[in-house]
């Protein structure tokens, strides 16, 4: 199993501190880590296959979307406001047959919260 290239987007000193503290527990190291604002378009030459990006600002959709472009990237954003995380991943699927459409439907289902 393949070791996670994770990069930390963060606008709160203490989420930093908390993620690090967690990767480090785990064994896990970061490729990065910003203070955000960040350009978008300098993390995939970093090839992580983990964003972490703390939800805040406007600049967060935006952002989004564009590394959502990106294939392999899971982008995981970090809500300190209620302890909540979304999680965005952009996956393709090629589809032979209208079964494989409500397979693909029912693999991705939600977990109840």
């Amino acid at each position: 199993m393949p070791v996670p290239r994770i990069i930390l987007i963060w606008r709160h000193l203490i989420l930093r501190e908390a993620v690090l503290s967690l990767l480090a527990q785990a064994r896990l190291e970061l490729v990065a880590d910003y203070e955000q604002p960040v350009d978008a378009a300098m993390i995939p030459a970093q090839t992580p296959s983990h964003v972490l990006l703390e939800a805040g600002e406007e600049e967060n959709g935006r952002f989004l979307a564009d590394l959502l472009q990106q294939d392999g990237i899971t982008i995981i954003r970090l809500n300190l406001e209620d302890n909540r995380l979304q999680i965005f991943q952009r996956q393709d699927h090629a589809l032979e047959s209208p079964a494989d459409f409500i397979n693909l439907l029912h693999a991705v289902r939600p977990k109840p919260l």
